[in-house]
């Protein structure tokens, strides 16, 4: 029997994934969640792996995503997917949604991430598609959060809603002030992004003589993160970490 957990973070751009035993944790090459055929990235990624324990997803775009994925891993290896949901409470960790099911359940597992990996009270950021920043305070209650564009997603929304800006080619790169019109969405919306992040910061620790410690995740967190004035940590895998520490509780690996 493989005691193998193959551990898959289904974001709205990547799927992201690593296979992990008790002393092992593997990442695979991350694919893009729709502009390809997944059959085929899969054939691409995962046909060459060994059948493993058990396949835990944390899916955030979509049931036709889930019905690839249960049917490539069906026709493979004749097993179940086992998809993770919000919960009101793990362990410590007290969901601080007045709905608990609707919190995004990448966010659950990226604060189940956060509680398993950093001294509380701790804030994280995920700067994708969209930026979302939710807290967990000392004793492990979520806060709340927020969910705001993310720097590409708030690009792409200029280019296609204000007259003049469309067509305008964005390249990455270090900050400055533009010099056309390119350079000026890039700097602005860049800009919105770290402004974003830090005063929420500020406000979240007005007053208060305990340091909130940040972490980053997510495709833009190290572009972002090289504007901000405070002190932060990157961690690309936390969802992949949170899903490992659900999937040890909720899931039973496969015969």
């Amino acid at each position: 029997m493989s005691r193998a957990r193959l551990l898959v973070d289904v974001g709205n751009s990547r799927i992201k994934w690593v296979l992990a035993t008790d002393s092992t944790w593997t990442p695979g090459s991350p694919f893009p969640t729709q502009n390809s055929p997944l059959a085929a990235a899969l054939d691409r990624c995962w046909s060459t792996l060994q059948r493993p324990g058990v396949v835990v997803v944390s899916n955030v775009a979509g049931p036709g995503i889930a019905e690839h994925l249960d049917s490539w891993v069906g026709r493979h290896w004749d097993i179940p997917v086992h998809y993770a949901q919000s919960e009101a409470r793990y362990g410590s960790v007290i969901n601080g949604y007045s709905k608990p099911e609707q919190l995004g359940v990448d966010r659950w597992l990226g604060l189940l991430g956060l509680q398993a990996g950093y001294a509380l009270p701790a804030c994280l950021v995920d700067c994708g598609t969209a930026i979302t920043l939710d807290l967990l305070d000392g004793q492990a209650r979520h806060r709340g959060g927020l969910i705001a564009p993310g720097l590409m997603t708030m690009q792409r929304a200029l280019q296609a809603d204000a007259h003049g800006l469309g067509g305008t080619e964005l390249r990455a790169g270090a900050f400055d002030l533009g010099h056309d019109t390119a350079g000026c969405i890039q700097a602005g919306c860049l800009m919105a992004c770290a402004g974003l992040i830090e005063k929420t910061l500020t406000q979240l620790t007005k007053g208060s003589t305990e340091p909130v410690r940040l972490v980053l995740a997510g495709g833009d967190a190290e572009r972002i993160g090289t504007q901000l004035s405070i002190t932060f940590e990157l961690n690309a895998d936390i969802v992949l970490r949170g899903l490992s520490v659900w999937a040890e509780s909720h899931i039973q690996h496969s015969t």
